[in-house]
C-alpha cells in the first residue's frame, strides 16, 4: 500500500505516522485548526458598542467614525451578531436613459 493509492502526500502520511507513535489512535482524529487565542480581536467592550450602536442609530461607516475602528469591523459584527446589509438603492432614471424597456 503506497500513500499514492490512499491519494495522499507522503508529508502527511508521515505526520500522521508521528501523530499515532505519540498520542496513539486519538492522536488521528480531527483536530480544529482555529487557534485557541486572538490576540488581534476586537476588544468585548467594542463590540458591545458596535452592536448597540448598530441596533438603535447608525450604519456601519458613521458607527466606525464614533468608534475609531476600520469600517471593515463594524460590518462583520453586525454580520455575526445578524444585522442584514441594506440592500443598495438602483440608480434613479433620468431622462437621457431609457430605464424600462417597452414590450
Amino acid at each position: 500500500m503506497t500513500c499514492r493509492y490512499y491519494g495522499i502526500s507522503r508529508q502527511a502520511y508521515y505526520a500522521w505516522y508521528r501523530r499515532y507513535q505519540v498520542e496513539g489512535v486519538d492522536g488521528l482524529r480531527s483536530r480544529y485548526k482555529r487557534p485557541k487565542t486572538s490576540p488581534n480581536a476586537t476588544h468585548v467592550q467594542i463590540v458591545g458598542k458596535i452592536i448597540y450602536l448598530r441596533q438603535n442609530y447608525h450604519r456601519p461607516p458613521s458607527i466606525s467614525a464614533l468608534l475609531s475602528a476600520p469600517p471593515s469591523n463594524a460590518v462583520a459584527i453586525s454580520a455575526a451578531d445578524g444585522f442584514v446589509a441594506e440592500p443598495r438603492r438602483p440608480p434613479p432614471c433620468r431622462a437621457s436613459r431609457l430605464c424600462h424597456r417597452i414590450g
